[in-house]
């Protein structure tokens, strides 16, 4: 079966307009979750405030050029396809739903995302989609953290017992499944 990529100028099929729609309303209903449950998967609320600014406009920065600068992988050595791209942000991803808890992880993947691809020139459903598949993966494995093994603040009281290596795990897998296409 060979794959047909539309250009600028053309039309999506039917069914891939539904798929996009149906993505970008699961991560805007995965969003409006995390929303209306204050206090859960928010950070710890002794950090202040300017801190956690600062530390959210780094991972912002941060994720902002993982995002914008993508490592390419050519896949065939006869001829130059241009390959795939990999982007490291999901470590980043990763860290600050450990260290921040999953609502604050979902509006830095969202904003890194949809600025990095719209600084690409991507169209606007193409940066919207993206960014909505980042909130499913945060969300998602959020949920394994927060939901499952953690208190709603910190991982920090997991380190170094079985019960975190676990949540880690089951975190990173989760996460792992849903960022893996």
């Amino acid at each position: 079966m060979r794959v047909q990529y539309v250009g600028r100028g053309e039309q999506l099929p039917s069914l891939a307009n539904v798929y996009i729609a149906y993505i970008i309303l699961g991560g805007m209903e995965v969003a409006a979750l995390y929303a209306l449950q204050p206090g859960v998967g928010w950070p710890d609320p002794s950090i202040g405030g300017l801190e956690l600014a600062i530390v959210g406009v780094v991972f912002l920065i941060g994720s902002f050029i993982a995002e914008t600068y993508p490592i390419r992988l050519h896949t065939n050595r006869l001829f130059d396809d241009g390959g795939d791209e990999l982007v490291v942000s999901s470590s980043l991803y990763i860290a600050s739903l450990l260290l921040f808890g999953p609502a604050f992880t979902l509006v830095i993947a969202a904003l890194a995302v949809l600025l990095a691809d719209l600084r690409l020139g991507k169209a606007l459903y193409k940066a919207a989609f993206n960014a909505a598949q980042n909130v499913i993966t945060v969300g998602v494995s959020g949920f394994i953290l927060v939901f499952i093994g953690t208190n709603p603040y910190s991982f920090q009281h997991y380190i170094n017992s079985p019960q975190g290596v676990l949540i880690l795990f089951g975190t990173c897998l989760g996460f792992f499944m849903l960022n893996s296409g």
